[in-house]
């Protein structure tokens, strides 16, 4: 019997934001957001007297010159039309100057500034003014902060979007506090749903809660220094059934200017499951997520089997394994379009996780290694198809349920680029990456 094979690699998960003109466009944390937890851990053995060494950021700091460093900090800009009056309805924007390796960096962010997102633009600093150059929307947008004496932010001017017609506001200081724009998603109780910030947090000012019936990890921003949200599973078997929403009370952070998080939105929600077995017969059983789904019910559809699961790109699959397992076989085929009269590449993208239910870290899936056959006759929807093989999961904890979630995502694909509309925000994620048609069959998965 043949089986799929891992092709390990790292489990990195992102959100898009834009970066200056000559820079690339590449996909950090949110989203669509993949969410990890890391921990680290310390030892006083072999310890000195010595002074710890400073944070990468207050080392970098001491680099700079003094009127440099007068930039540096957390700022807020209503930014007005100037084609409209004075009391006009402003549009906010923050601006972060941060030191980086290479001297000062920007980041700019807005949930209301015409889909802004987060932009990390371009720096050229003079004595009189700093420069920040991005790509919004395809078109090159720039910043101008004018300088105080000091070196410190003045006023700005915003180009680049609306036609001609710039934008400005006095920076100032940033009094808007953050709030969470969205909690929980499609995905089963084991799985950390994201919970998103109306924008981005430092990590040592997120307080996640200690105990209690929620895991709680945060969701960095890769290149950033930026938490984007945290992710909330239910770590415990015995709370996958019953309520799908719990509190969020505990959760408390604030932004770099000091202003709390608002918790008007204090749930998280969550998707039920159905009951833990020890083998599925996708010809009749549902999985235990979603608990409807597309199935097919004829033998030529299903290469021989009565009945299968369809599960297309993007699709998950949540399996619930009751205790007393080593591993679990998953028994699966794939199907392939025509696509630019390439074919499919052999490494598959099958993300996911395996959470045990007795509180213990998830681990993920790796990308998967696939052999694809050319059909006959070729059409947009099935030119390629892989045979029936089993995909072998191991499970971490035999005394414990385990959940397990496949998402398949098909063959990796290249980032798409910022199109016809917006920069998604650190809350709404939205790129169109252009696909080859591709879907996986799944005919049953049985604990061993």
């Amino acid at each position: 019997m043949e089986s799929a094979r891992w092709l390990f690699s790292d489990n990195l998960g992102g959100m898009w934001f834009a970066t200056a003109p000559r820079m690339r466009t590449c996909l950090a944390s949110l989203f669509l957001l993949s969410l990890s937890a890391a921990g680290c851990s310390s030892s006083t053995e072999g310890a000195t007297s010595s002074a710890p060494a400073p944070e990468p950021e207050a080392a970098a700091a001491a680099t700079l010159s003094d009127a440099d460093r007068a930039l540096l900090g957390s700022y807020e800009i209503p930014l007005r039309s100037t084609s409209a009056g004075a009391g006009s309805y402003s549009q906010r924007m923050r601006l972060d100057f941060v030191a980086g390796a290479k001297g000062v960096e920007a980041y700019l962010q807005s949930t209301n500034f015409f889909g802004l997102g987060l932009a990390r633009p371009e720096v050229t600093l003079t004595a009189e003014k700093a420069l920040l150059e991005f790509t919004m929307q395809g078109r090159t947008a720039r910043l101008t902060v004018a300088r105080r004496e000091n070196g410190a932010p003045g006023r700005a001017v915003f180009e680049g979007y609306s036609g001609t017609t710039p934008y400005e506001g006095e920076v100032g200081p940033d009094i808007t506090p953050p709030q969470i724009t969205s909690q929980g998603g499609n995905a089963p109780p084991w799985e950390a749903q994201l919970v998103r910030f109306s924008e981005t947090l430092r990590a040592k000012d997120v307080i996640l809660p200690e105990g209690g019936p929620l895991a709680y990890s945060l969701s960095a921003i890769e290149g950033t220094p930026w938490i984007g949200g945290v992710g909330v599973r239910k770590a415990l078997s015995s709370a996958w059934d019953g309520e799908t929403a719990a509190s969020l009370s505990g959760l408390t952070a604030k932004d770099p200017s000091g202003n709390s998080l608002k918790l008007q939105q204090r749930d998280v929600y969550f998707q039920p499951v159905g009951k833990a077995v020890t083998a599925y017969d996708f010809a009749n059983d549902n999985p235990a997520f979603p608990q409807v789904v597309s199935r097919l019910a004829s033998a030529s559809d299903c290469d021989g089997a009565p009945s299968c699961i369809r599960v297309s790109q993007g699709a998950k699959l949540g399996l619930r394994i009751a205790a007393g397992s080593r591993a679990v076989r998953v028994r699966f085929a794939l199907r392939a379009g025509q696509f630019k009269g390439v074919p499919p590449k052999s490494t598959v993208v099958l993300s996911g996780v395996v959470a045990p239910g007795d509180g213990s870290v998830t681990s993920p899936l790796p990308k998967l290694e696939v052999a694809w056959t050319p059909e006959a006759a070729p059409t947009a929807t099935r030119a390629f198809a892989t045979a029936y093989a089993d995909l072998v999961i191991p499970l971490p904890k035999i005394d414990a349920e385990t959940g397990i979630t496949l998402q398949f995502d098909g063959e990796p694909r290249d980032p798409a680029p910022v199109v016809s509309g917006t920069t998604p925000t650190p809350s709404v994620p939205s790129q169109t990456v252009e696909a080859r048609h591709m879907v996986m069959l799944v005919r049953s998965a049985r604990a061993e």
